[in-house]
């Protein structure tokens, strides 16, 4: 029986309007925009991590809210439970709301210092008008805490922010965001801001929330090798797009597009005799507010060729099943990329006999003087 698809997104697009003032190069009358989000479509089936990875201001952060209707799309579909819910308002929104909630990156932001565990965990059901007494409130809260792994609950009940560790905090927002027994989760870089000894314990938290509750996240982070170990499927982001999709180890061991490669040849491997071979890419990310023209990744890309990568868009190749890459050469380029490290390998090699040649001549040539 095939997983039910909790949350399905198709064309979606943001564009936030840059103000003349902020920008000194845009004409008098003529509009610009940062394409944050552009045009992408992935789903997310019951039960399942999808992780969107990439570099800092690649548009995963809007994805996710995005998903959580915290900003509204520019254009687009965000199908849950296979109702649009892209442009819903008012009581509509507020019931969608319900049932998708979001932890955010940073546990020292999140929570409001004035306000005790308890406030902040039982402020969703004051909003939602759930639970009709106090008590039964603190029972809901208390088991939202424990859920979360902040046992006994009573310990934590009345105090404050500044009481408790960052993987307390943490812990926290997740409670906040499991009170409401939500259909969907987006959890936005939820370690990135914590100590490393604990980001392991709330990483093994989440998939154990997921296979207890069912409930299907979207996982965003900058790290591959935590989204290897979190996901199911995994996203990677480029200048607001997706160029490739895939299940989790597919895209670890199998990558076919170029950034994905140059960002899997940059995490680091615990072993200091190993010798990676790094992927390097050419320049700066380019601004998402003057998007270059065909294909987004082409004025960094070792293997773009004029005509075709600087001036159409590329499609989007399924070179497997289930794996998605958006390229020209999609199916190309794990064998042009090893053509490439083999003349590299070579020339190092031809470079490092014709130095030692030229070593050897001088050697024989140096004249050696015999102190009198």
């Amino acid at each position: 029986m095939a997983e039910k698809t909790v949350i399905k997104v198709k064309n979606l697009k943001k564009y936030f309007p840059v103000r003349a003032g902020l920008l000194s190069s845009i004409a008098k009358g003529e509009e610009k925009f940062v394409h944050a989000v552009d045009n992408i479509s992935f789903d997310i089936k019951q039960g399942e991590v999808y992780s969107l990875v990439g570099e800092s201001g690649c548009g995963k952060t809007t994805t996710g809210r995005l998903l959580t209707r915290l900003e509204d799309p520019t254009s687009g579909h965000i199908y849950f439970h296979g109702k649009d819910i892209a442009f819903l308002k008012g009581k509509e929104l507020k019931e969608f709301r319900r049932n998708v909630q979001m932890i955010f990156q940073d546990p020292y932001e999140s929570l409001n210092p004035r306000l005790t565990v308890f406030a902040t965990v039982a402020e969703p059901l004051i909003v939602h008008h759930i639970g009709d007494t106090i008590d039964e409130r603190e029972d809901l809260v208390a088991k939202a805490l424990e859920a979360a792994e902040l046992k006994p609950a009573l310990e934590y009940l009345h105090r404050f922010p500044h009481e408790l560790s960052g993987g307390q905090r943490q812990r926290v927002a997740i409670a906040r965001a499991l009170v409401l027994r939500p259909e969907f989760i987006v959890a936005d870089e939820p370690v990135s801001m914590l100590d490393v000894s604990i980001r392991s314990g709330i990483l093994n938290l989440l998939l154990d929330l997921k296979e207890k509750f069912g409930i299907p996240y979207l996982f965003i982070t900058h790290d591959l090798s935590v989204a290897r170990y979190m996901s199911d499927r995994i996203g990677v982001m480029y200048l607001g797009t997706l160029v490739e999709t895939a299940e989790a180890e597919e895209v670890i061991h199998n990558p076919h597009h170029p950034y994905t490669r140059a960002l899997l040849s940059s995490v680091p491997v615990p072993d200091p005799y190993y010798k990676r071979k790094r992927k390097k890419i050419k320049g700066d990310l380019p601004s998402p507010i003057d998007v270059p023209k065909g294909c987004r990744f082409h004025p960094r890309c070792p293997f773009a060729k004029k005509g075709i990568c600087d001036k159409k868009d590329p499609p989007v190749v399924e070179v497997e099943p289930g794996h998605f890459v958006k390229c020209h050469f999609a199916k190309d380029i794990p064998a042009m990329d090893e053509a490439m490290e083999a003349e590299m390998e070579e020339n190092v090699e031809l470079g490092e006999e014709l130095l030692q040649e030229t070593m050897n001549s001088s050697d024989e040539e140096m004249e050696i003087v015999e102190p009198q």
